[in-house]
């Protein structure tokens, strides 16, 4: 392991959908201000955010592709009209009682993030965790067990783990993002050595715990906040399974933040859907307001932990 000088910085990345853009705006402010962010990890949208940056992906360029992407670039329908009437008689079979062979091979989703784990390949490198530039966690649960999964590098394994949680080290960054971003009943559940893994966002919405556990000693976290608010009603299928899933997270993410997050940006980005595509300028922009809004305490906060801001030194501790 790397030796560490001086105390450490780790930023938490949260979910929420296309709002997950905000990040780059809040990676834009700390880059151009120095904020020295030595660690990083993420969970749904986040971890696609955080996986880019700990891959050396500049937020500028982070920003010309995510105003480009369009919904065939991430999802891919997996279900036909045939097929939807097999998942709803497998469902009411399940319900019963009944087991058939006959629907052994009816998918647990709608769509699947293929696409979405290509891409991040292409970006990454397809690296594993311990070739990253610095130091990245990446969460999803485990659908069966009920266990939060971290992926991270093996050095990064905390001494004394976080409670109901297994650490995963040796898959390629984006499979463990396309786990992380995996929404249940929306997408295909992902398979990670036996186990089925679906949104972190179920267990750890905002992972600030898990930074301190791998070494941090300062964290600063971005809540994208829920997403309620909206000026629509919500009003189908994916909006009311990312919904629910928001709200199982966010009163266990304030108790978290308030324990390990010494400062929490909140771009409060409440009425931006799931199939906003053209609002993700606009989540970029209310990112980098809200960052520089906080970006004041920050300073204060490192000063006042000893921490130098960043003038071109290696990013990985």
């Amino acid at each position: 392991m790397p030796a560490r000088i001086g105390p450490l910085l780790g930023l938490a990345l949260g979910g929420g959908g296309l709002r997950g853009a905000a990040h780059i705006g809040v990676l834009q402010v700390f880059r151009d201000a120095g904020v020295p962010v030595r660690m990083i990890s993420g969970t749904s949208a986040g971890s696609i955010v955080a996986s880019l940056y700990a891959s050396g992906v500049d937020p500028d360029a982070m920003e010309e592709a995510a105003t480009k992407v369009a919904v065939n670039d991430l999802v891919r329908l997996r279900v036909n009209p045939k097929l939807l009437i097999r998942m709803i008689v497998k469902v009411i079979c399940d319900l019963l009682g009944l087991k058939s062979r006959n629907f052994s091979d009816v998918p647990n989703g709608f769509f699947d993030l293929g696409p979405l784990e290509d891409q991040l390949r292409r970006a990454t490198g397809n690296r594993l965790f311990s070739e990253l530039d610095m130091p990245l966690a990446v969460v999803a649960t485990d659908i069966n067990t009920g266990e939060t999964v971290f992926f991270c590098g093996e050095d990064r394994v905390p001494p004394e783990k976080p409670r109901n949680s297994v650490f995963i080290t040796d898959v390629p960054v984006p499979l463990a993002v396309h786990a992380s971003c995996t929404i249940p009943g929306v997408f295909l559940p992902v398979k990670v050595h036996g186990r089925t893994l679906v949104d972190g966002g179920v267990k750890d919405i905002v992972p600030a715990e898990i930074l301190r556990g791998m070494g941090a000693h300062v964290i600063l976290a971005v809540d994208l906040g829920y997403a309620g608010q909206q000026k629509e009603p919500v009003d189908n299928i994916l909006e009311v399974v990312t919904q629910a899933v928001d709200i199982m997270g966010r009163e266990l993410a304030e108790i978290r933040l308030q324990e390990y997050a010494d400062i929490v940006i909140r771009p409060e980005i409440y009425d931006v859907g799931l199939t906003d595509f053209d609002r993700i300028p606009e989540c970029i922009r209310r990112g980098r307001e809200a960052a520089k809004a906080a970006l004041p305490n920050i300073l204060q906060l490192l000063r006042a932990r000893g921490l130098e801001l960043d003038r071109g030194l290696s990013r990985r501790p």
